[in-house]
């Protein structure tokens, strides 16, 4: 089996990390190698190329996947806008930068506390948003990490290595508890491992306006299983495309066809997408629904909150069959590994 064939069925499958980080080290490697040769001369002004290029070759694949999976392709992006930053911000992102290429990279888990989510910006790293808050400890930190780790477990019950893979692709989690914010949950394409979630929020859509912590762990379950599918998709898209991530990747669809528009049903006015989320889209939703059908009539609901549930999985349907139809009408735009995966995809998801 050829290895984009592998990186695609990766999509849709479950794995262990370490047959993720195994499948994808040469095409990871290429990646890491040309995102130097692209930024050398600011590297080296940083002093970290040299150790960069020596140590390339050497790293262990969960090396590779540190740099790759984290802003650092986005940080060096916005300082080649040099002109255009303020010295601190320049400063800033340099600092960050050097942290990145460190020999010995860990990357902890993080969980931030936002009064209200805010729209998506690619201008500033995601913790300098205003109102958001890094939490380490106390009341804040405990609700937080209570309200992960009961949502971890209804993974796990679900489908250990869903659990698994959901916690290794996502290193950074914001959660909003307000009824503030418009934003009720974001991927971060261009800041990997980033996910932002407003469980209240996404309960009121649904008309209810009662939260036990039952009901938002199973949201917030739901939302980072359909959340880690991106963030994981991300990873693998970039191992698929080792072009930069600005140009857009090609997720499996022939080159020329990546920017055709692909409908989509999740908002009140007609709106499209790149046809090069095609994957990304439906295995996120498909994912998401397969957790929240396996979730009905468990896990302590009232019947009023079973019933959110059931609003869900319809809402949810709703958005998934527009796009498989699109997939099989437009079938002739995806690569042959693509059009392999669009099978699999289609007796996954029991489209006929």
């Amino acid at each position: 089996m050829n290895e984009r064939l592998v990186l695609a069925e990766a999509l849709l499958d479950l794995l262990p990390a370490e047959k993720i980080l195994a499948i994808s080290r040469e095409p990871a490697t290429e990646r890491m190698q040309k995102l130097l040769v692209r930024n050398a001369v600011y590297l080296e002004k940083l002093g970290v190329l040299g150790f960069l290029t020596d140590q390339i070759e050497k790293w262990e694949p969960l090396d590779l996947f540190n740099r790759i999976h984290s802003p650092l392709e986005f940080l060096l992006e916005r300082l080649q806008e040099k002109p255009l930053l303020p010295e601190r911000d320049l400063l800033y992102f340099e600092e960050h930068v050097r942290r990145l290429c460190a020999p010995h990279l860990k990357v902890p888990f993080s969980l931030y506390s936002a009064a209200a989510l805010e729209r998506e910006r690619n201008d500033i790293l995601m913790e300098d948003k205003p109102g958001y808050r890094l939490e380490k400890e106390g009341p804040a930190f405990d609700r937080l990490s209570n309200l992960v780790a009961g949502a971890g477990k209804r993974i796990r019950e679900m489908e250990p290595l869903l659990a698994e893979e959901t916690f290794f692709f996502i290193r950074t989690l914001v959660v909003d508890f307000s009824l503030e914010g418009v934003l009720l949950y974001s991927s971060l394409p261009w800041q990997p491992g980033t996910v932002e979630i407003a469980p209240r929020l996404i309960a009121k859509r649904e008309g209810h306006t009662r939260f036990s912590d039952a009901l938002l762990e199973l949201l917030t379950a739901a939302q980072l299983v359909h959340e880690s599918r991106h963030q994981k998709h991300y990873y693998l898209f970039r191992c698929e495309d080792t072009e930069p991530v600005s140009i857009g990747q090609f997720g499996f669809v022939k080159p020329e066809f990546t920017g055709i528009p692909l409908n989509v049903t999740w908002s009140a006015l007609p709106t499209t997408k790149p046809f090069h989320k095609f994957f990304t889209l439906a295995i996120s939703i498909g994912w998401e629904l397969r957790f929240l059908e396996a979730s009905r009539g468990r896990g302590g609901l009232t019947d009023e909150e079973d019933r959110v549930v059931e609003s869900l999985i319809r809402r949810k349907r709703k958005y998934l069959l527009p796009l498989l139809v699109q997939g099989e009408l437009f079938r002739d735009l995806f690569t042959p590994e693509g059009e392999h995966l669009l099978e699999k995809l289609f007796v996954w998801s029991g489209y006929h």
